[in-house]
């Protein structure tokens, strides 16, 4: 049998657990409560941001080579004339070339990597060279345009004309081709492979747009310059302007 001292007593002990689990829940709260904040305010401070001191930062620099290096590009367009610019300069590179031949006279010769000038009757040779003019700053002067070639074996001097009448690489042999136009001047030959042949035509190109010449020689040695088609050395003309 029970007494009313031993009810009163265990009432009491029940009365202090719960009071002590209540005082854990509550702890456990307090520092549940704690940690939120301090991870709040990590967040709030900078703890995500993109400083490169930060175990967390985003590292944009590496972000932005990636996309550098993934970004699609876009094919030169084959009708703009290739140029290489410095201050007061362009180099522009010429956008057809070709050679005819009279023993050869249907031969097209547009695609071949030399261009090659002779006059050994009946092996006469001869070759075109058109350039467009671009990338001169508006209102500025041209001062200075050189012609010039690499050489690919020298042989006797060559004469440098205008063009009188319309070619084309794609079509031009010994049977069609254009007249001679007036002599701009001559190329002396140059003794070592990869050589520069140059020619100052400044009073020839005075503005933008396109420019051809004709080479012809006057001796009887083969001449043969790099053409657009050897990949290295094409034909080139150097305009300068102020100064």
């Amino acid at each position: 049998m029970t007494t009313n001292g031993e009810e009163t007593g265990a009432t009491g002990d029940e009365t202090t657990t719960s009071s002590s689990r209540n005082i854990v829940i509550i702890a456990l709260a307090v520092v549940v409560t704690i940690l939120l904040g301090v991870i709040l305010g990590f967040i709030v401070s900078g703890g995500l941001s993109d400083d490169p001191g930060s175990e967390l930062a985003v590292d944009t620099t590496t972000t932005a080579a990636v996309t550098s290096t993934i970004a699609p590009t876009t094919a030169p367009s084959s009708t703009a004339p290739p140029t290489t610019q410095v201050p007061g300069q362009v180099t522009i590179t010429a956008i057809e070339d070709t050679y005819t031949d009279a023993l050869e006279p249907e031969d097209i010769n547009g695609l071949s990597p030399v261009l090659e000038i002779e006059d050994d009757p009946p092996e006469i040779k001869t070759a075109l060279v058109r350039f467009d003019v671009a990338g001169v700053p508006e209102g500025e002067t041209i001062s200075e345009v050189l012609l010039q070639f690499s050489t690919v074996s020298a042989g006797s001097q060559v004469a440098v004309h205008l063009v009188d009448g319309e070619w084309n690489e794609a079509e031009t042999n010994a049977t069609n081709a254009p007249a001679l136009g007036d002599r701009v001047g001559i190329i002396l030959p140059q003794g070592e492979q990869g050589t520069l042949a140059e020619l100052d035509v400044t009073g020839v190109v005075t503005g933008p747009g396109p420019i051809d010449f004709y080479l012809t020689t006057l001796g009887d040695d083969t001449t043969e310059y790099a053409s657009r088609d050897a990949g290295a050395g094409a034909p080139a003309l150097i305009v300068r302007w102020g100064g």
